[in-house]
Order: C-alpha cells, then sequence, then structure tokens
C-alpha cells in the first residue's frame, strides 16, 4: 500500500477519475518570418483573455472562499504580466521561428530547471503557479479547456500527477471527494484552495 502527505482530514471513497496533463505536448509549428508578428499579437491576444479570466476568478474566490485563497489568483495575475516570462516567450518566437504553445512550454522547462536547484521546499512549490499561468495561456491559444468536465453527480477520486491551483477552485461545484497527486505538498497553492473547499 502506498503512503503519502495528508493534506486534509478524514477518508474519501469514490471511482478513480484520472485528469490529463494540462501541458501535453504537441509537435512545434515553424513559422514562416511573415506569420512572426501575427504569432507574437496571438500570444498578447491570449495574456489578455487569461488576465480577464483571472480577475473573474478574484473576484468569485473572495467572496466564496476568502481573501487567503484569492491572494493566490491574485499572485497569478501578476505571473502573467511578469516582463522576463514574457520577453522570454516573445524572444523564442521571434528568434526560433516557433508557435507561442510551444515557445511557453521551452519557457517552462527552463523555469523547471532553474527551480530544481532550490533547496527552499516553499520557493519549489511555486513552480506550480508558473505552470498554472503556463497552461492557463496554452488552453487559450489552442481554445482548449485546461480541465476536463466531469459528468454525473457520482463522487469521484482525482489522480494525477499534479493539481494546479486553477483547477482546485473548480472542485466546489464538481462531485470531488478528494484529490491524490504525485507531486505537492502541504504549502502548495493548490492544497491550500482543496483545505479551504473541504476536499
Amino acid at each position: 500500500m502506498k503512503k503519502g502527505i495528508a493534506i486534509s482530514p478524514g477518508v474519501a471513497v469514490g471511482r478513480a477519475f484520472r485528469l490529463d496533463e494540462v501541458l501535453a505536448r504537441s509537435a512545434p509549428s515553424l513559422l514562416e518570418a511573415s506569420a512572426l508578428s501575427a504569432e507574437i499579437s496571438r500570444f498578447d491576444h491570449a495574456c489578455d483573455a487569461v488576465a480577464s479570466e483571472l480577475d473573474q476568478i478574484v473576484q468569485r474566490v473572495t467572496a466564496e472562499i476568502g481573501e487567503e485563497a484569492a491572494a493566490i489568483f491574485r499572485a497569478h495575475r501578476q505571473l502573467l504580466r511578469d516582463p522576463a516570462l514574457v520577453a522570454k516567450v516573445k524572444g523564442l518566437i521571434l528568434n526560433r521561428r516557433i508557435d507561442a504553445a510551444t515557445a511557453l512550454r521551452e519557457a517552462l522547462n527552463e523555469y523547471n530547471i532553474l527551480f530544481a536547484r532550490i533547496p527552499d521546499e516553499y520557493l519549489r512549490e511555486r513552480m506550480a503557479d508558473i505552470r498554472d499561468v503556463v497552461g492557463r495561456i496554452i488552453a487559450q491559444l489552442t481554445m482548449q479547456a485546461s480541465v476536463q468536465e466531469l459528468e454525473g453527480s457520482e463522487p469521484v477520486v482525482l489522480v494525477a500527477s499534479e493539481i494546479l491551483p486553477s483547477q482546485s477552485v473548480m472542485y466546489d461545484r464538481l462531485p470531488v471527494a478528494a484529490i491524490v497527486t504525485e507531486t505537492g505538498g502541504t504549502t502548495g497553492h493548490a492544497a491550500i484552495v482543496a483545505r479551504a473547499l473541504g476536499i
């Protein structure tokens, strides 16, 4: 029997439901020089859409869960506009002539390498926030939902390699009995939100 770190008290029983990877890879698109400006604009529009989405989430989470959980998504709003991330992605698009989603994945890989070297667990946990923001932008770019819909009212146990904060906040409206992940800890933002929701 496998053992892990309990984030919330209690026992839950339900059908296992596996979440697919939010940042699943797809083949990169190589762009013509004439298409680069349009791809930069597409990236900017996706970021604008995510900013609007996060503003709505902050309002809802503040009202339904509380200020502590809402602060997580305010931080995501700041990450979204981080000049280093934006410059990195745009630089990859222009210099490598790759599509925005591929550029985001490559930038994320660089952050993963950097954060893996950080000895402080609390700071390493912030990598989930970066993955969450990048996943939102990619979802906008590909016009796909970043999480799968659950059908029916039967309680389920979500099983994933990682649950991102934006995913966990949606589970107050879905029949989620518990969450089991491969990664994450007690200080992760997804854990804080899930705990606040009583999951």
